[in-house]
């Protein structure tokens, strides 16, 4: 029998994953006052998980050593200004980079309308012609499109 398997039967949960429900109990027994003794008995874990286990939740110094760990309030208190902090300069960054997309967002939509309006003139330009070309045609000019669009281009150049 390895060691994980005979830590297995001796602790019914060592090595199961925790889950938010579990850190929830953990966390409110812990504040509570149970021992870690007490904890270990309640959720079937050896020393190392449940202390390891508090460190993560900030619930006792993440560099403490002490053989009795205690919980300390004010730790939370600072992890809780570290994690704004961080927040806060993330959302400034996002915020930066959202505001140099927009730009750049409004500088490809101006350049966008402006392409539309050009192609909306090269339209009623064609448009024009066509009924120019029409015109000269039913007016007896020329004989068809073709002749009168070659009539009108010589007489340019």
């Amino acid at each position: 029998m390895n060691y994980s398997q005979s830590m297995k039967l001796k602790y019914r949960n060592y090595g199961a994953p925790w889950t938010p429900e579990l850190d929830h109990v953990l966390a409110e027994l812990f504040k509570e006052g149970k021992t870690i003794e007490q904890l270990m008995m309640y959720f079937g874990r050896n020393e190392g998980g449940i202390i390891a286990r508090l460190k993560e939740m900030y619930l006792i110094d993440p560099y403490s050593i002490s053989a009795t760990p205690k919980y300390n309030p004010q730790l939370i208190v600072e992890k809780e200004k570290e994690l704004k902090k961080a927040i806060d300069k993330i959302t400034y960054e996002i915020k930066e980079k959202y505001e140099e997309l927009s730009k750049k967002q409004l500088q490809l939509l101006e350049l966008a309308e402006k392409k539309t309006r050009q192609n909306m003139e090269y339209e009623t330009l064609d448009k024009l012609l066509q009924v120019a070309l029409d015109n000269m045609v039913n007016n007896g000019w020329y004989d068809n499109r073709e002749q009168a669009l070659r009539g009108t281009l010589s007489q340019v150049v």
